[in-house]
């Protein structure tokens, strides 16, 4: 016998009008008000209050008449919800477990250390995740692509068997990157990692893909000392006063971009960074009128060479208004 079923055997056998929400479609179950939805299936074993009639916390039955919310014993459901580990009556999954026992059994399994118990540092996590306020939607990203490499569970069961350090600078390299930045803020809520605004990590971690991608090691080593010593303590102060905002993010990246690309127009020209002097910084600016964002943020008008004091080979910048940027009689 066929497993497919034809349109009018779907309509006849397994779609109803929902006695919840009357929308006609795939039934979830039949209780004593009728054919229920998955949403609204869903919906109801989640309903927490006191039953009137007997007292019971979970209330996914109607009363007759008056619709009053009471528990599926009042309402008279043939059907049992009640987890058989916990007895917590909830939307039942595999083995008729409710879903923060199922949790629980998937986290027992992604975080071992290989000796059957958690890894010690990740027992808050394993408590954040266990009282979430919405278990269903951790459960949900438990599930999320699993079996695939940078899942969910591939993340947790790596970082339980040690093979990810709790560092940060251990989730700047791991991929793919919103699945890593999502697991290192639960951990920084839970105090397993110190606590740094998620936009500066979010800048460190494309600091490291840009600095990659420049194919000069002298210029990827003055970017990464001008990133260092004169983009990122100002974000940290930043951060200190309020949260880093997107735009915030997206104007240090420019800054290091046009930084990257002022060395790059520099070689074009023969010129070094040490070499290029104040004629050409406004060669530079000149040339650039066009570009909102420079290397320091505001206007780029002096250079600190390798041999000068401080940071080695770093820009150094400071104000100065447009007139100051004037393209120079000669400069190549």
């Amino acid at each position: 016998m066929s497993s497919t079923y034809t349109p009018e055997e779907c309509e006849r056998w397994h779609k109803r009008t929902c006695a919840r929400c009357r929308r006609h479609g795939w039934f979830a179950a039949r209780w004593p008000d009728g054919h229920v939805c998955r949403t609204c299936h869903d919906k109801a074993l989640l309903v927490r209050g006191t039953c009137p009639g007997c007292g019971d916390g979970a209330l996914p039955g109607l009363r007759s008449g008056d619709s009053t919310r009471i528990c599926s014993d009042c309402a008279g459901f043939m059907m049992s919800y009640r987890c058989s580990r916990c007895g917590m009556e909830d939307k039942l999954h595999r083995a008729r477990l409710c879903t923060r026992c199922t949790i629980a059994d998937q986290l027992d399994e992604l975080l071992d250390d290989g000796t059957g118990r958690f890894r010690p540092e990740l027992l808050p996590l394993v408590d954040s995740l266990l009282a979430m306020d919405c278990p269903l939607s951790g459960l949900a990203w438990l599930d999320k692509n699993k079996g695939k490499p940078g899942s969910t569970a591939d993340l947790l069961r790596r970082l339980g068997q040690g093979d990810i350090e709790l560092t940060h600078e251990a989730f700047h390299h791991l991929q793919p990157w919103r699945a890593a930045a999502h697991l290192r803020e639960l951990l920084m809520n839970c105090g397993i990692l110190p606590a740094i605004d998620k936009r500066i990590c979010s800048f460190e971690r494309w600091l490291i893909e840009h600095l990659a991608s420049i194919p000069d090691p002298d210029h990827a080593q003055i970017i990464r000392r001008y990133a260092t010593w004169e983009v990122l303590p100002r974000l940290r102060t930043r951060a200190e006063k309020k949260p880093v905002t997107p735009a915030a993010r997206r104007r240090v990246a420019d800054q290091v971009k046009q930084a990257t690309a002022f060395l790059d127009w520099l070689v074009d020209r023969g010129h070094t960074l040490a070499t290029c002097g104040q004629n050409g910084i406004d060669a530079w600016h000149a040339e650039q009128t066009s570009t909102p964002a420079t290397p320091s943020g505001t206007s780029c008008c002096g250079v600190r060479p390798a041999s000068s004091p401080g940071p080695s080979g770093c820009l150094q910048y400071r104000s100065a208004g447009p007139h100051r940027c004037r393209r120079p009689s000669a400069w190549s």
